[in-house]
């Protein structure tokens, strides 16, 4: 019987993927914060309501219970549970960098903030993410453990083209959403700078996502829409293999949590470029990825061009590896 219990995350599947990576390789339990089926304001209730009854119900049997993401300490005080150590996995703080979309959002990063200060341990998801944790008073150095993100074993090289997709020979690749702070502009503004040959293939599901129309407008102001390739969503397979055929991958964020696309792409051996700082990805791949401190598009453009016929040997992390460690450490 395990004293270790996990919260399933019911938001991005990156950080869903990361959680359920850490609860299996720890035999954790895993548990569902009820849904109160609300047509509106349902994620705030679940937050400030349901995930507090979950960790008073889970306290009696468990010592240690993980939060998939941070940012879902909103309602719970980990001051209220003695007898239950909460663990916060944190992906990063760019909630904090960013203008709240209205004053309920920033009342609940409000809280957040508030509550992981109160947490005694967290596990983050890189070194980057660490060292802000530490130089901001989160928490004392050694209190915070860095678990770096595995990899699903499907994304391994494959060198041969989908039959399913058609792709151009050359391209630069992307897998994102739209929203602003993945700068997807400047995936257009590297694109110009490259040869005619060159495409972009950006992949990302546009159904829900109110930016994807300022990127398609960007695209055609620009007189690009014969280079770009738009996807949305593709098996793990054809993505396995439009990761392998790619030249490179160029992740154009500038903050965000720990996302997978820059790992799994360097797990199939494609070049990944990135900004050298604020991106957990980033310190993960440390010298294997290609990294640019200012967004300028000419300069980024020479090193892609530079790379062409070179791949990379990425190591993917192994939790089973590290599990004993992760269980000393909530116990230490």
């Amino acid at each position: 019987m395990t004293d270790i219990a996990g919260i399933n995350y019911d938001g991005a599947e990156s950080k869903n993927f990361v959680a359920n990576s850490i609860y299996s390789a720890l035999d954790a339990d895993i548990f569902e914060v009820e849904d109160l089926g609300l047509p509106i304001l349902n994620i705030t209730a679940k937050r400030l309501f349901m995930t507090p009854k979950l960790v008073r119900n889970l306290q009696s049997n468990y010592n240690f219970l993980i939060f998939p993401c941070h940012s879902r300490l909103s309602g719970v005080n980990p001051n209220w549970f003695d007898s239950i150590d909460i663990i916060p996995i944190v992906h990063d703080l760019y909630m904090k960098d960013r203008e709240p979309e209205n004053r309920l959002e920033a009342l609940m990063i409000w809280l957040m903030d508030i509550n992981l200060r109160k947490c005694q341990k967290s596990i983050a998801v890189s070194k980057n993410t660490k060292k802000r944790l530490v130089s901001e008073d989160y928490f004392s150095e050694e209190n915070v453990m860095v678990v770096e993100p595995p990899v699903k074993d499907v994304f391994y090289p494959e060198n041969k083209t989908p039959e399913s997709v058609d792709l151009p020979e050359n391209y630069i690749l992307n897998v994102g959403t739209f929203v602003p702070r993945k700068r997807n502009e400047f995936l257009l503004e590297v694109l110009e700078e490259l040869p005619e040959d060159y495409h972009l293939v950006k992949i990302g599901d546009p159904t829900y996502d109110r930016y994807y129309e300022d990127f398609e407008g960007g695209i055609n102001s620009r007189g690009l829409s014969h280079r770009v390739k738009m996807l949305d969503w593709v098996s793990e397979q054809d993505l396995r293999r439009i990761y392998s055929s790619a030249q490179v991958y160029l992740h154009s964020a500038r903050r965000g949590g720990m996302e997978l696309p820059p790992l799994e792409a360097a797990s199939c051996g494609t070049p990944v470029f990135m900004q050298s700082q604020d991106v957990p990805a980033a310190s993960v791949l440390g010298e294997k990825a290609n990294k640019f401190q200012d967004y300028e598009s000419k300069k980024v453009a020479e090193m892609i061009l530079e790379s062409e016929g070179q791949s990379i040997n990425y190591e993917r992390t192994n939790l089973d590896d590290v599990s004993e460690r992760i269980k000393a450490f909530l116990r230490g």
